[in-house]
């Protein structure tokens, strides 16, 4: 049965770990550290529905609504949040999903940025009207960097070694840095916004205040994988990353263009894709968009839906 509160607050630390890692495919979008900066930085007076499913015993399923105005929504919303879901434990999907739909709705339910293998869309595909809003291009990770340079088409291949290689000749020695503890959450604000007028526009001051909440909250729980390209003495280039499980995922980036003739961003992400496989994760996860250089450097894209549930 599904029982419902209006505070986050509310939700056992114990139930939130635990469904976390007893989801198939665990998103550092729905942790806590992710879903409460958020809250406070987007929606702090919107109203809450937290639901928590329980059955032999336990809370086996959790599910997180803030009230739009027109319609309930995954807590996260569609902008920022890359990858929601239901959290559940496998065996209690069906259970869960069905007493849902027999809960009483006073408005339409809106569930975004749905991977093809999240619980919500497989569950509800057949009773919502489904529209596909993005593609998420990811990147299987072999054992070796060289096998995965070898996964890549003959062009792919010669493009990024060259970018590489032209680099550390022009801008060298480059240094490939790895922050797990947001010490250099200025640098990766000031690369952000440098490299794009409209990233510039994105990271206003309230976006900022909840990129410096997060990255703080994802250090303090080990997820946080801050990698920057250092040369020329000062960062070139950031990649702002979250490990979930053997998944690692590229949340956000930003280069300094006066320093484009380097390639700086794609270099990096070629470092961080050593580093990757070195640290023996299975996937790397280059989320929503169609930028180019995620099908250049390999990615295969996987399509991101949207439900509305009248």
């Amino acid at each position: 049965m599904w029982t419902w509160g209006d505070r986050l607050e509310s939700v056992e630390e114990a139930d939130w770990a635990r469904l976390l890692r007893a989801s198939p495919r665990p998103t550092p979008f729905l942790a806590p550290s992710f879903l409460f900066p958020w809250r406070a930085a987007f929606a702090p007076d919107r109203p809450l529905r937290i639901g928590r499913y329980s059955a032999d015993g336990a809370v086996r399923a959790l599910l997180f609504l803030y009230d739009t105005g027109p319609y309930e929504e995954l807590l996260g919303g569609q902008d920022v949040a890359d990858r929601l879901d239901m959290l559940v434990e496998p065996a209690y999907e069906e259970a869960a999903v069905g007493a849902f739909l027999q809960e009483p709705r006073e408005k339409p339910v809106r569930f975004p940025n749905l991977a093809p293998d999240a619980c919500l869309f497989r569950r509800l595909g057949e009773q919502a009207a489904v529209t596909r809003t993005d593609s998420n291009p990811l990147l299987t990770l072999p054992p070796s960097f060289e096998d995965y340079l070898g996964g890549l088409t003959k062009k792919q291949r010669h493009e990024l070694r060259r970018k590489m290689r032209r680099a550390e000749r022009l801008g060298g020695p480059l240094t490939f840095v790895l922050d797990r503890k947001a010490a250099r959450i200025d640098d990766f604000l000031r690369l952000h916004r440098l490299s794009h007028p409209e990233k510039e526009r994105f990271m206003d001051q309230p976006m900022e205040g909840f990129f410096r909440a997060l990255l703080r909250g994802w250090a303090e729980e080990g997820r946080l994988r801050l990698a920057l390209l250092e040369g020329r003495g000062q960062a070139l280039a950031a990649m702002l990353q979250v490990a979930e499980g053997p998944v690692l995922h590229l949340y956000n980036s930003g280069f300094d263009p006066e320093h484009r003739e380097l390639a700086p961003g794609v270099v990096l992400l070629g470092m961080c894709l050593q580093d990757a496989i070195a640290s023996q994760y299975e996937e790397y996860d280059l989320l929503r968009g169609t930028e180019r250089y995620k099908y250049d450097l390999g990615g295969q894209d996987r399509p991101v839906f949207r439900l509305d549930l009248p």
